[in-house]
């Protein structure tokens, strides 16, 4: 019996490297380690990209990725909102 429609293709899933900055596992803030020398071990951390914008998939597929704890997340995200990025810089 034929089918009228194709059986759905599963699209294969993209392997991401795992972070060549930071360790796995590392519960410490690298920008605080970088330019603080805090190497103190924080209870929250979320993982970011070093690149952003259209590079984004770049950096996930090559493991640029950091942990920042929350209180320079915080900062950042304030700054962006006071500060725009431009472009070039």
């Amino acid at each position: 019996m034929n089918m009228m429609f194709p059986k759905p293709i599963k699209k294969k899933r993209k392997k991401h490297k795992k972070s060549i900055m930071q360790p796995k596992g590392d519960r410490r803030c690298y920008l605080c380690m970088l330019l603080d020398g805090d190497f103190t071990y924080k209870p929250y951390l979320e993982e970011h990209h070093v690149l952003f914008g259209n590079t984004h998939a770049f950096a996930e597929a090559e493991g640029l990725k950091v942990n920042l704890c929350l209180e320079i997340t915080e900062t950042d995200r304030q700054q962006s909102i006071t500060m725009p990025r431009t472009h070039g810089s």
